[in-house]
């Protein structure tokens, strides 16, 4: 199984869009797939109610093992209210959340993590358990000024816990190509990352906002507009997936 992990630590950026497209996306491809919410707010969870187990996110952060998850295609470990104690518990949890997480690779192809837009114990915990990491970014001033931070912990991470997560890049996300300020920021990006910001957005689409509201994947609305966001984003999926060298059962 392979474990990436969708962060960044500011909200409204496109995190749980990103996370629940890439889980639709997946298993149209016939992997199968393991969502794991650790946001109390349980953005993606809501979207993916359907796929929803008996099992809860903070359950995952206990020593015990956690109630068998079924062996369904796509299965989501939902966000639940307990997990915003769960920064304020003892680092050593984040080995609870490692082991689980890896007790269930034999069980799906791919495990997508959607983290709370902070840092804290639940980013590091997931960060620790993955082999990959994805930053959805928006190109506004705020989110920008966030970005040294997000790549501390996540180097920081890899240098100290998880020398095997590999950092594939920021996803320039809710783009909005007509927008001079939000070019502008993109060049400044680009430059100050060149290998580290993927070579294509997503952009600022009301399509993508209603596939979400609907629950269905955005290529999958019956509208024109929805037709150049569906492209869109499965590029970016797509490119996504080809950093991870594909989903190959057994992995």
């Amino acid at each position: 199984m392979k474990t990436l992990v969708i962060a960044n630590q500011k909200g409204g950026v496109g995190k749980s869009t990103l996370t629940v497209h890439l889980a639709w996306y997946a298993a149209e491809l016939g992997a199968r797939v393991l969502i794991i919410d650790l946001d109390s707010q349980g953005n993606s969870s809501s979207t993916l109610q359907e796929y929803a187990c008996d099992v809860d996110a903070s359950e995952l952060f206990l020593e015990a093992s956690p109630a068998p998850v079924p062996s369904n295609q796509v299965v989501l470990i939902k966000g639940d209210s307990k997990l915003v104690d769960v920064d304020r518990l003892p680092a050593a949890i984040a080995g609870h959340f490692t082991k689980h997480v890896a007790a269930l690779g034999s069980q799906f192809d791919l495990c997508i993590i959607d983290t709370a837009p902070a840092a804290g114990l639940r980013q590091v915990a997931a960060l620790i358990a993955a082999n990959y990491v994805v930053s959805p970014i928006e190109l506004e001033t705020y989110s920008i000024q966030g970005i040294t931070s997000m790549m501390q912990t996540i180097f920081g991470v890899k240098q100290r816990f998880n020398k095997n997560l590999s950092f594939m890049g920021m996803l320039p996300s809710r783009f909005n190509s007509h927008s001079p300020s939000q070019k502008s920021s993109l060049a400044e990006i680009l430059k100050a990352y060149p290998k580290l910001v993927f070579p294509l957005a997503i952009g600022l689409r009301t399509s993508i906002a209603d596939a979400v509201t609907d629950r269905v994947p955005v290529w999958r609305v019956q509208k024109t507009a929805a037709r150049e966001a569906g492209r869109e984003m499965k590029a970016a999926l797509a490119a996504i997936i080809e950093n991870m060298r594909g989903l190959k059962h057994g992995d």
